[in-house]
């Protein structure tokens, strides 16, 4: 019998995982391979015999002409024996196989007369990992051992060299520089994707969907040249769940983690040690087994986390880690004001009510026959999350105006593998999910708004105003959002000769309810303590034209349909050429309300639904195995799909007819007397006569679908000592990107002595609709021209026998883009995309960009203490900054900006016009000093400040300043203790956050690289503004700005230490 070595194996198997990046999204693995004679002959009808060890299930191919042979639809993982069985020559066993998710196990095997019992392959779980830019592959074991605070997959997905998690509630991943809603995820066929784009983490659910203890494998891909993957215009992740076997198998764990046990770093905003406060705790269990031997097999997964929410700002003197300018004594005063006058309580501004989430899986596996097998899977998730609506030094929102938003996902799947014959497969899908998002204020009271003066002495030029919001939230109160998504598959594979030919169809239905109007029960706003006190105050109230919210809610169905074909072709043993192509075909059975004053004013109707929209996706990739250390592959391939679908329904949700314009009762200028919060005054409801002049979105009706073309190469070669190279290049070329426009913004014809732009001629002056001064009418069409990304990633690993490895990788990005669609709707990407004139292209730095990133990985597995298994990870990353734009903000107090926006498009997250820099004191396009606004001198210090002397003349660039780099340093050590008998064990888990920290706070090294500081919003003014009449520019005092020049926000819990403790138990 010939044995391989550890080191051996590992080599061995990373050189056949490089070869070739043809990944699909499949809920399965697979065996191909071509048998050849001693003489390199074809090994016509020898038996290939797959057993999977732990089901005890037996599979038998037979090699056809070319001693070629395929075994799709097998269980990922193992381990696998399998056996080669000739009639001639000696049989040949292979031993401890492990399946890859979506990577064949390919096995070229020479026959011989000599005498080989066995030829036993030893295996290393972490040996089987890929781990280059373009594709990753990771097993249980990767999952297990990983450093995670949260239990989120994306603490593992992060160790991808393209994949980056950001700090914070939502952890957003961004892969390859792209929007975080673009990336694709699934769970045993099942899409678990945000389909209408509104939770920052890209899941449906709040937290992550799935347990990580029912984790087998997941992977990771950015350019899969198989005409099978679709569905992402980002990354594309796949992760399959454990299944039972015919042995039974337990494990119970729990972990806690207190802010108690941690660090405090120091905040450089206040100068004060971070004051966090959390108690978390998780606990969880799985149960697998034989319910028929050999035949059908469970596994249940269960986990279950609580924590109870904390305000991060209060009232100054309250002692909360963030104050507001309004004082404890002030709310207080407002809280009396609301019982005295209005006899309302709107409550205390403290709250703390409880988070919770739930996980639940079960999986049945059948042996059905040995032609057929068959997989389900029920999923259940249900989670909430208490939101304090963006709270900060100016805004305050009390208990009341705090609200639960809540996700609860149900969903099934099945999958049916049947072999028809030695050359021909076939696999079937269906899969069902369900999301319930909700969204319930804790007050019954409709919004309040007090604007404050802070009682204390004010040290801001611009004021220590605070709006203290109580009440419902505006947003929230009419929303409600479910969708419903039914998926069919059916994908057959044939054999012929060298050619494998896999082909299919897929249909793929979403239902959408959406239910959102803001301000439906009216806003009531107050422009002091005072004014709320004697009752004056102002209401905003936007509603259906019928008054009654649920008559805006809209009903969405979308159908996108597939046909595929793909040929692997083995040209030769050492080449393999992959062409393929995939057809989608958008329809829809649902389409917005017609608004005949849009269609009037602009010559076409808004009902476009992209009922027809078609897009081919062509696919062509390659794998050469140039010798036993080097191989090469690539492709060029085209690729759609991960937009959120609330882009869409915004065409449905603002037709202009079902929403009436925004009413208000009274002004900030003209306040009425408000008796009540009973019931909103008859004079700002809305009659028959307020249909059909709502501000409109809608698609163009020749809206093409965006694609990206992607173009790869990778080299793998084993160096010498058995380290594993890999270097990859990536091209992105976009294609049809989307874009938003005001079809309301027309510029005039230019006549003699008419400004129509800037002095510099760079900037749009619109002029204003005098007759509706309000409307804006946008529109999702595609870009007049779009960007495009390079991206390169160097990895390095190694493993050794004594138990430890490294791994280690470099990736760099440059990426152009026109809107980066960083917004939940279309008003807020038109609205928030930094530029010189909105209506066009501007291409500049993605906001998703991260130019630099190192990624350090060291682990050890090894028994320590008798037969008693240790092991330690340690993750590092340093990548460099967040990009962000200077901006101007906007320093007129009339209701239309300088350049003809529109009101609602004027607030502070409207600052995205781009600043022109002057060239001297001369440059007339700049007006210094005039009218009290900066001199020539006070400008450029503003503009030395910020390191933006080089765009003299110019516009500055979109995102040309970067946030502080960041470091992380994870650590994670498990160790086994005995159990009560043999076949017990205990292990007790110690995860340790943002190492850096621990070791400044305990006085071994003196540092500050665990630090993440960020801006709030991708975006800081560099002057307020406005222009004159000649079209020059005047800038005036910036707004005051907290922190350095390229960062204003401290998170303090991300840059402080923290610990879990957890301890499981297996059997």
């Amino acid at each position: 019998m010939s044995v391989f070595t550890r080191n051996r194996l590992a080599a061995a198997t990373l050189m056949a995982l490089c070869a070739g990046g043809v990944h699909a999204q499949q809920t399965s693995s697979s065996i191909n391979g071509a048998i050849t004679t001693p003489d390199g002959t074809p090994a016509t009808n020898t038996t290939i015999v797959v057993l999977h060890v732990p089901s005890n299930t037996i599979k038998q191919f037979v090699t056809n002409n070319e001693g070629r042979f395929s075994a799709s639809g097998l269980r990922v993982g193992g381990p696998y024996r399998i056996t080669i069985d000739s009639p001639v020559y000696k049989d040949k066993t292979l031993d401890e196989v492990y399946l890859q998710l979506d990577k064949p196990f390919n096995l070229d095997m020479s026959l011989s007369n000599e005498s080989i019992e066995e030829l036993t392959v030893v295996a290393n779980a972490s040996a089987f990992e890929r781990n280059s830019g373009t594709d990753s592959l990771f097993n249980a074991v990767t999952v297990e051992v990983s450093p995670s605070m949260d239990r989120d997959l994306k603490d593992v997905i992060r160790n991808n060299p393209f994949a980056v998690v950001s700090s914070g509630d939502d952890n957003e991943l961004s892969i390859a520089g792209t929007n975080p809603n673009y990336n694709s995820l699934t769970v045993d066929g099942i899409n678990q994707n945000d389909e209408f784009g509104l939770n920052g983490s890209g899941y449906p659910t709040l937290r992550s969907p799935i347990s990580t203890q029912a984790i087998e494998a997941v992977s990771v891909s950015l350019s899969p040249f198989n005409a099978r993957s679709s569905g992402f215009s980002g990354g594309q992740i796949n992760a399959v769940t454990k299944s039972g076997s015919n042995e039974f198998h337990g494990s119970m764990f729990y972990e806690e983690r207190q802010s108690k046990w941690g660090g405090s770093a120091e905040n450089p905003l206040t100068g004060r040690d971070a004051e966090i406060d959390y108690e978390r705790t998780n606990w969880g269990a799985t149960f697998s087994g034989p319910i028929l031997e050999d035949e059908l097999f469970f596994f249940l997964s269960y986990e279950y986390f609580k924590e109870p929410s904390t305000q991060s700002w209060g009232p100054a003197g309250s002692g909360t880690s963030n104050e507001t300018y309004l004082s404890e004594a002030q709310y207080d005063q407002i809280r009396q004001i609301g019982m005295d006058v209005y006899g309302v309580d709107v409550g205390d501004w403290r709250l703390s009510p409880e988070e919770e989430d739930e996980k639940i899986l079960v999986k049945l596996d059948y042996n059905i026959n040995d032609d057929h097998r068959a997989s389900f899977t029920y999923q259940y998730t249900n989670g909430n999350r208490t939101s304090f609506g963006g709270s900060r030094q100016s805004r305050l929102l009390g208990g009341s105006g705090a609200f639960d938003l809540s996700n609860e996902m149900t969903s099934y799947a099945f999958q049916l593998y049947s072999y028809w014959s030695d050359s021909f497969s076939t696999e079937l899908s269906l899969s069902y999910k369900d999301v319930v998002n909700g969204q319930d204020s804790f007050s019954s009271l409709p919004g309040i708004i007090i604007t404050a003066d802070s009682d204390s002495e004010c040290n801001n030029s611009r004021g220590c105003e605070t709006r203290v919001s109580l009440g419902s939230d505006a947003n929230r109160h009419a929303a409600r959002l479910d969708n419903q998504r039914i998926n069919f598959e059916w994908v057959g594979e044939l054999l012929v000769n060298e050619h494998t030919l896999s082909f299919g169809t897929k249909i793929e239905d979403l239902d959408v309810f959406n239910l959102f109007v803001p301000n439906s029960r009216g806003t009531y706003q107050f422009n002091s303590i005072e004014d709320f006190e004697n009752r004056q105050g102002y209401i905003e109230y936007s509603n259906a034209y019928t008054n009654d919210a649920e008559d805006a809610a809209t009903d969405i169905q979308m159908r996108t349909t597939s046909l595929f074909i793909q040929d692997d072709w083995f040209i030769t043993p050492n080449l393999e050429l992959n062409l393929g192509l995939r057809y989608e075909l958008t329809s829809s059975s649902s389409q917005p309300q017609l608004n005949e004053q849009f269609a009037e004013r602009y010559g076409f109707s808004n009902t476009e639904n992209l009922d027809g929209v078609d897009l081919f996706l062509p696919r062509i990739g390659f794998q050469w195995t140039a010798s036993d250390t080097i191989t090469l592959s690539g492709g060029l391939g085209r690729y759609s799909g991960g937009r959120p679908n609330v882009w869409l329904g915004d065409a449905w949700v603002r037709d202009g007819v079902t929403l009436a314009r925004e009413e208000n009762y009274g002004s900030e200028e003209n306040t009425r007397t408000i008796s009540s919060f009973d019931s909103l005054p008859s004079e700002i409801l809305y009659t028959d006569d307020d249909r059909g002049d709502g501000n409109v979105t809608a698609i163009d009706p020749n809206f093409k679908m965006p694609s990206d073309w992607r173009a790869s190469i990778s080299l793998d070669a084993q160096l010498p000592y058995d380290w594993n190279f890999n270097a990859t290049y990536v091209r992105v070329e976009q294609e049809n990107d989307v874009y938003w426009v005001d079809l309301a913004r027309e510029r005039n014809i230019e006549q003699a002595g008419e400004v129509t732009t800037t002095v510099d001629g760079g900037r749009i002056i619109y002029p204003v609709n005098s007759d509706d001064p309000e409307r804006f009418d946008l529109l999702m069409t595609n870009a007049d021209k779009s960007g495009h990304s390079n991206l390169y990633s160097l990895s390095l690993n190694k493993f050794w026998d004594t138990g430890w490895n490294v791994g280690m990788s470099y990736a760099h990005q440059d990426i152009v883009q026109g809107n980066p669609a960083a917004g939940n709707n279309a008003f807020s990407n038109y609205q928030r995309n930094p530029s010189v004139n909105r209506n066009e292209v501007r291409l500049g730095r993605s906001d998703f960009e991260i130019e630099h990133r190192f990624i350090l990985n060291v682990g050890y597995d090894a028994t320590l203490f008798a037969d008693y298994r240790s092991t330690f990870s340690l993750f590092f990353e340093r990548r460099s900054g967040n990009p962000f734009s200077w901006v101007l903000a906007d320093q007129s107090t009339f209701r239309n900006g300088p350049v003809g926006d529109p009101g609602p498009l004027r607030n502070v997250f409207s600052n995205a016009y781009l600043p022109y820099i002057p060239t001297g004191e001369s440059d007339n396009a700049v007006a210094f000093g005039e009218n009290g606004s900066l001199t020539y001198s006070e400008v450029m210090e503003e503009v030395s400040q910020a390191g933006l002397e080089g765009s003299a003349g110019s516009y500055v660039e979109k995102n040309s300043d970067s946030t502080p780099w960041i470091s992380q340093l994870d650590f994670k050590f498990t160790q086994e203790i005995p159990g009560f008998s043999e076949n017990y064990k205990g292990i007790v888990e110690v995860t340790l956050r943002n190492v850096f920290d621990f070791l400044d706070d305990k006085g071994i090294y003196t540092n500050d690289h665990g630090q993440v500081r960020r801006m709030s919003f991708p975006s800081r003014a560099l002057f307020r503004y406005d222009i004159n009449e000649n079209g020059q520019y005047r800038y005036y005092q910036p707004p005051s700005f907290n922190g350095a020049s390229n960062w204003n926000q401290f998170d303090e819990e991300a840059s402080s230490w923290g610990l879990k403790l957890g301890v499981r138990f297996e059997f």
